[in-house]
């Protein structure tokens, strides 16, 4: 009886340690499953890049770098400007020189320079013949400064719109968009302030100094 047990029992051995081997690899299994690490997460820093257009961008990941900064506009303002008359382009425009301090410019063929009243070789004014509701026109002024001597609160008291400087031979001239700016209706139009710019940029690009 004791020799037939024994085949029985090595049986049953044999399939307890099939099965055990069975429940551990399982179990194994499951707990690599579980142990394995998450993907990281990239965290940047909360800093922001200015670009030029006044927007700014953010980092991001996963190297945290800044993004790419908007695709800059082309200008919509031209060097050009088409004289509300019908002139057509600045080629067509009339010429001013300047024998004092040697310089010739184009200005619109409907505006008037002034030669009176104030107005000086080195503080030549050019006066659009349309006015705003407040009888403003546009204008622009070449201000001529040794460059020794500029300060800029002579030209903020133009209150101007806008304004750039060409610098030759120890002289600043200055184009200054603007308007009369005294009295109560101090403000201009925004048609004014436009016709002002455009003109001051258009004239910029003609001026050519002279020997």
């Amino acid at each position: 009886m004791q020799k037939g047990f024994a085949p029985i029992l090595i049986v049953v051995l044999v399939a307890v340690l099939v099965g055990g081997y069975f429940v551990y690899s399982g179990k194994t299994g499951v707990s690599q499953k579980q142990v394995k690490p998450n993907p990281p997460i990239h965290v940047c820093t909360q800093d922001a890049k200015l670009c030029s257009d006044g927007t700014s961008v953010s980092r991001v990941p996963p190297n945290c770098d800044f993004a790419p900064c908007p695709s800059p506009k082309q200008s919509t303002s031209s060097a050009v400007y088409p004289a509300p008359s019908g002139a057509g382009d600045i080629s067509n425009w009339k010429s001013y020189t300047n024998s004092a301090y040697h310089y010739k410019v184009k200005y619109p063929n409907d505006w008037t320079v002034q030669t009176g009243n104030g107005s000086s070789e080195d503080n030549r004014a050019f006066f659009s013949p349309r006015v705003d509701e407040n009888g403003k026109p546009a204008i622009v002024t070449i201000r001529i400064v040794e460059t020794s001597k500029f300060r800029s609160s002579d030209i903020q008291n133009y209150a101007p719109f806008d304004t750039k400087q060409i610098e030759k031979k120890g002289y600043f001239y200055i184009f200054i968009a603007h308007t009369y700016q005294e009295g109560v209706n101090a403000s201009a139009a925004t048609a004014t302030e436009t016709e002002a710019k455009n003109v001051m940029n258009a004239m910029i690009s003609t001026f050519k100094p002279l020997p």
